[in-house]
């Protein structure tokens, strides 16, 4: 074993300089990789990186293997002396932040500038295709790991940006030519034939939906507060054009709803949230969920007041944020859904003495429902994050999170 990982170590270019072996993955030409982005800096700048910030971090370049490049012919391949040109594919946060923000993150632009690297730079492999022919069930919208797609010609040196002409193609790295002409069967099926497991999944996962209620939705995450921007609301309607989006303040929007249903002597709501509700739009009013038609309600309420790492924690506007949790529990309240989840760091639980985290379950327990709380950690994300999940069922459904929540809606 141990000779056969020394085996893999060993860096190789076969004779015909049409592939080449590097840290036991094997490359070859047209093949996509990721590459360090101190490859392209012209110069780096030294400082001090300062914990959970992400100023001046760039992701991977994507590039395409052209050509492989032995300066020195030897027996055995040295790594030293072998370089590659690549063809670099542009990120949209390459070309400005207003692209990075309205352009889905699998997307890359094509390129004529190429480089001269040193194999040593690559830090794995990826994929390139036409948006068609990405995954089923992982189009852009959802993330599929190191697949992206490109339809656009990127010229740096006058920022033009148009759509990828048709003498360009985008090809298939070594071994997945198969896959692409399994793409173009995609959608089609005779009768008798097997369904593939994906499809299956995809056909499966529509039974028993819930008519859910995303509040704080951001751009359609649980962590990400709407913080009242429009740009978010309207990314949140492109990534789920099946749901109706209100971007509003919440408690102008449950205002509306309470004064809809003829409940408004029980509401009590300041004079500027009654004003900003009498001014909504018709078609808004008309499509606002009643109770009774909501199974689900989620949402993670601003989390600024409750985090350990906002060193303004104390001021006015941090208390504002904290206090929102209120309005969440007020729909919760209103709507009793069948099931309802809170998520928020975990420093909510310890917050205020734990008063919060307790007033917040008592007033759960108050509706009747049975609740418990439960820590995730999660990766990825700008700071390395732990994740409360607070659940809160109908008995005897208690404890149902992730594929128990599942079986239980199922059964019920």
């Amino acid at each position: 074993l141990e000779e056969a990982e020394k085996e893999k170590e060993i860096f190789k270019v076969n004779l015909s300089k049409s592939s080449f072996v590097f840290e036991g993955t094997e490359y070859s030409l047209n093949d996509y990789v990721y590459v360090s982005p101190f490859e392209f800096e012209e110069r780096i700048e030294q400082g001090t990186h300062k914990s959970g910030r992400n100023v001046g971090l760039k992701a991977y370049v994507v590039c395409q293997v052209l050509e492989i490049i032995v300066k020195k012919e030897t027996k055995q391949a040295e790594i030293k002396s072998t370089e590659l040109k690549v063809r670099r594919f542009f990120r949209p946060e390459d070309v400005s932040s207003e692209k990075a923000y309205c352009s889905d993150v699998q997307e890359v632009y094509y390129s004529d500038e190429t480089h001269t690297i040193s194999v040593q730079s690559i830090e794995g492999r990826c994929e390139v295709r036409k948006k068609i022919d990405v995954p089923e069930g992982c189009a852009p919208g959802g993330i599929f790991q190191n697949v992206f797609f490109c339809e656009h010609l990127y010229d740096p040196s006058t920022g033009s940006l148009k759509k990828l002409p048709a003498h360009i193609k985008v090809k298939y790295s070594s071994g997945h030519a198969a896959d692409a002409a399994a793409r173009k069967k995609k959608g089609k099926c005779k009768e008798g034939d097997s369904i593939s497991e994906p499809d299956l999944e995809i056909k499966t996962s529509n039974e028993k939906r819930l008519a859910t209620l995303d509040i704080f939705a951001g751009c359609g995450g649980l962590s990400e507060g709407l913080h009242q921007s429009e740009p978010a609301g309207n990314a949140f309607k492109a990534n789920h054009p099946e749901a109706l989006v209100f971007i509003d303040n919440c408690n102008v929007i449950l205002r509306a709803i309470m004064e809809k249903c003829g409940d408004i002597e029980d509401c009590i709501s300041t004079t500027e949230a009654a004003e900003l509700a009498s001014k909504l739009d018709e078609k808004d009013l008309s499509n606002l969920p009643l109770p009774g038609q909501v199974d689900f309600i989620n949402g993670g309420p601003p989390c600024q007041g409750f985090s350990g790492m906002n060193r303004f924690n104390t001021s006015t506007w941090s208390k504002v944020q904290c206090e929102m949790i209120l309005a969440f529990l007020s729909f919760a309240d209103y709507f009793r859904p069948g099931y309802f989840l809170l998520e928020n760091v975990r420093n909510f639980v310890s917050f205020n003495k734990g008063q919060t985290f307790r007033l917040t379950l008592a007033s759960l327990l108050e509706m009747g429902y049975q609740g418990f709380p439960d820590c995730y950690e999660f990766y990825g994300n700008i700071i390395h994050k732990h994740r409360q999940i607070g659940n809160a069922v109908p008995p005897p459904l208690a404890f149902a999170l992730g594929l128990k929540l599942k079986e239980a809606v199922n059964k019920a």
